[in-house]
């Protein structure tokens, strides 16, 4: 990712984006950065997890995506352990022999969205449809502009 002062410098271009342009923007902003083909905001509503805003490298025009049973995603695993979870390939990944998700989403890179009292509330994630490489590079980028999301997010309505 480089230097502490580049790592600032895009934080603060996010922010700029995600204010003037949008969630969706925002997160085009960080898809550019990765390999994955989406980039998703989700909050918790066990037990779903609903989607807010989502970016699909494929589909630049498709803005949000379905809400799932939070027991078959990933990101409820950023939730239950309220920390980062990566896997390259979920059809190599041990930890994840057993789970539903395994042959639907091969991908996930996510961190947790934590609340004004500090509790998990969400994610901000990457994720793909096939093996990709999440460079641990990727990580502070995120981990530095999901309190960004999270704000955001709060303020963001759930679907009825």
């Amino acid at each position: 990712m480089g230097s502490q002062a580049s790592l600032d410098e895009l934080v603060r271009s996010f922010a700029l984006l995600l204010e003037e342009g949008g969630m969706h923007a925002g997160l085009a902003f960080l898809n550019a950065r990765t390999r994955h083909r989406f980039t998703g905001v989700y909050r918790f509503d066990p037990p779903m997890l609903r989607n807010i805003c989502l970016f699909d490298r494929e589909n630049p025009t498709l803005r949000l995506g379905g809400d799932t049973p939070m027991r078959e995603t990933y990101c409820s695993l950023v939730g239950a352990a309220d920390a980062p979870f990566v896997t390259d390939d979920a059809g190599r990944d041990a930890r994840l022999a057993e789970h539903p998700a395994r042959t639907s989403v091969i991908a996930y890179f996510g961190v947790p969205l934590r609340g004004e009292g500090g509790a998990c509330f969400g994610t901000l994630c990457h994720f793909d449809l096939r093996p990709r490489l999440a460079p641990l590079d990727e990580l502070p980028l995120l981990e530095h502009v999901a309190p960004i999301v999270a704000r955001a997010t709060a303020r963001a309505a759930l679907p009825a």
